[in-house]
């Protein structure tokens, strides 16, 4: 997940060489992958693609199912991505209209797909770019967690999908939930920025109040 082409430990800042004159303009990262977003919206991703979640349509990678050079995902290439976030084995991209992207493990709900196409999959992983079902809404920022997501829509309302282990989702319950979720509790208070941890979310309000729930 660092890039430099071996599986070594580096002990201090050491630059990309292959990403040099990319124009990087963002980064994200999963558990252990990561992405160099472009001035021009192309996605470059490098790291673990057990389970497809690096994006770039592969399940292996070559040594021990990793990419150790940056390598552009030729998936995303008709989208202007401006985010990447990813989980434990999956990932999420956001385009500049503000649609959400997914790839990786899906079970649990993580990929934002209706349960019915998650069972059409031939496995409980993909390596096929999916679209996060929120037909209607904008997103401008995305965060991904262990086994789940959360979302901010442009109108500041919050959303998240995936595992409901730990009480993750904010919804009151543990149950997995497939498809991005308004979280209701705080729905009179729109927000401003959301992050996910492992288990846990949190988010804030154009009023400077934060929220936290999970484990």
């Amino acid at each position: 997940q660092l890039g430099h082409g071996d599986v070594k430990d580096v002990w201090f800042p050491f630059l990309i060489r292959s990403l040099q004159g990319k124009a990087v303009t963002s980064l994200g990262r999963g558990h252990n992958c990561s992405w160099a977003i472009t001035s021009t919206g192309k996605v470059w991703g490098f790291g673990t693609s057990g389970a497809g979640q690096l994006g770039n349509g592969d399940t292996d990678g070559g040594i021990g199912g990793s990419v150790t050079m940056p390598v552009l995902l030729k998936s995303l290439q008709k989208h202007h991505i401006v985010q990447a976030s990813g989980g434990i084995n999956f990932a999420m991209f956001l385009t500049e209209y503000g649609e959400l992207l997914s790839v990786g493990y899906a079970a649990n709900g993580q990929l934002g797909i209706s349960f019915d196409k998650v069972e059409e999959l031939d496995r409980t992983y993909t390596s096929a770019i999916q679209r996060v079902e929120h037909t209607g809404i904008v997103m401008k920022l995305v965060s991904c967690g262990d086994s789940c997501s959360v979302a901010l829509s442009d109108s500041g309302m919050v959303y998240t999908w995936g595992s409901g282990g730990d009480w993750a989702l904010g919804h009151g319950q543990k149950d997995d939930v497939f498809t991005p979720k308004l979280v209701s509790m705080i729905e009179a208070d729109p927000c401003v920025a959301v992050s996910a941890g492992g288990c846990h979310m949190m988010a804030v309000s154009h009023g400077g109040r934060l929220y936290a729930w999970g484990r």
